[in-house]
């Protein structure tokens, strides 16, 4: 081999090394950013995230009732039989929280007239600040300030963001932790399995009514 064609074989190499090395570089600081949010959950709640896990897919999901940032009254259970209800429990100190919300407006956008309602459910910030976050992002879901993280502590969230997809039966249909282009792309699908089952249904009840 010439000394030009090992000079290129060796820079390649080192190109693909150095590439090798970024991506797990990537892999190690994603794995330890969301080891950093559930060790701050842990720290900032205390050991209430710790004495039960996240709702399990296939179980009732737990009511509440709320108020969100208009004042307007949030109860899980006046949608059920109406609308397919995706919660997003986050917190402005959570970075990946933050990155996920635009997905998280594009969905409510495409769903919103379709019987989904969005509801980001944040942990243990002050409403006012919330309020500011919402309003200079153009977000136009539903805001809930959980205070005392209550509504959290039904769920048994223990990491942040956590989205959770409730069906019109009340029941959990969806868990996920964590945010990216993966999460939208499942959540998506969820979501048009779902609304396309309560089409269905609703016109399944229409020709039952015209009989």
């Amino acid at each position: 081999m010439s000394r030009g064609g090992l000079r290129a074989e060796v820079k390649l190499n080192r190109s693909n090394i150095l590439r090798a090395a970024g991506g797990i570089l990537f892999v190690l600081a994603s794995a330890a950013l969301h080891y950093q949010v559930k060790i701050e959950m842990a720290g900032r709640r205390g050991s209430a995230y710790n004495r039960r896990g996240v709702v399990k897919g296939g179980s009732r999901a737990p009511d509440f009732s709320a108020v969100d940032l208009q004042g307007r009254s949030v109860a899980l259970a006046e949608f059920r039989g109406t609308k397919v209800v995706v919660l997003d429990f986050w917190a402005m100190w959570c970075g990946p929280c933050r990155r996920a919300m635009p997905a998280l407006q594009e969905l409510h956008e495409e769903f919103r007239d379709r019987g989904v309602e969005f509801v980001a459910v944040n942990l243990g910030e002050e409403p006012g600040r919330i309020s500011e976050f919402v309003e200079e992002n153009a977000y136009t879901f539903r805001v809930v300030a959980d205070r005392e993280s209550a509504i959290g502590e039904r769920f048994g969230v223990r990491a942040i963001p956590l989205t959770v997809v409730v069906g019109t039966d009340g029941r959990v249909k969806f868990v996920s932790t964590g945010a990216g282009q993966t999460l939208k792309t499942r959540l998506q699908k969820t979501l048009e399995r779902l609304t396309k089952k309560s089409v269905s249904r609703g016109s399944a009840d229409r020709a039952e009514g015209s009989i």
